[in-house]
């Protein structure tokens, strides 16, 4: 139990079930660990599309393929794609390596401000000045306000956020701010640093970034 919500576990350690009075949340993985299938509340059911390294490629809802992303090296976005494949945005990376700087759209280059664990705050029209977005975030990293949702693909600490399942994508783990925990253990184990294998940042989220892979 956490709250109101209970959680179950598979017998391999990753999380299975989430259960919200009626509202029920199921998730499965891949032989390697990684978040595959996600079944929602609602009925809507997300799959995820993984490459050999692990990194999140596509995301898929019902069946339709609604989001892709191509990468720069094993962690950096370089660009996101719609469901057909077509490049949506780009991304330049500058001053930190877990979040882009630049973000290019529709032809027009946008300013992301992060903080300084990589969370996007505010997204600026690098032309005229203009907010087109703003995110705020609670100390784990729940979203608080978010005024032009998925207009760009990143969340707290830089992660991938998935708006459908609240939770973010870091190299091959997702990690669930509403609990403060990842969804499956740590793969290297304790040489994590960590005596608790679900742990985030030691449970220290505001001061420390995560560790990718």
């Amino acid at each position: 139990m956490y709250g109101d919500a209970s959680y179950s576990y598979a017998p391999s350690g990753e999380l299975s079930g989430k259960t919200e009075g009626a509202q029920s949340t199921t998730y499965d993985y891949d032989a390697l660990g990684n978040l595959q299938f996600v079944s929602l509340p609602d009925g809507r059911n997300v799959r995820y599309v993984v490459d050999a390294n692990d990194r999140r490629v596509g995301k898929k809802v019902d069946g339709k393929l609604t989001q892709g992303f191509l990468y720069y090296n094993d962690e950096a976005v370089a660009a996101e794609l719609d469901g057909t494949g077509k490049i949506v945005s780009r991304f330049v990376y500058a001053t930190k390596a877990n979040v882009p700087d630049y973000m290019v759209r529709n032809g027009v280059t946008y300013r992301i401000i992060s903080d300084h664990l990589g969370s996007p705050r505010l997204v600026v029209n690098a032309q005229s000045g203009e907010i087109v977005q703003r995110m705020d975030y609670d100390e784990f990293g729940n979203v608080t306000l978010d005024s032009n949702p998925g207009f760009q693909p990143f969340g707290f600490a830089g992660g991938l956020y998935d708006r459908d399942t609240g939770l973010l994508r870091f190299g091959a783990r997702d990690y669930d701010p509403e609990t403060g925990r990842w969804t499956a253990k740590d793969p290297i184990g304790f040489a994590g640093g960590d005596t608790n294998l679900y742990g985030y940042v030691l449970f220290n989220p505001v001061k420390c970034r995560v560790r990718r892979r």
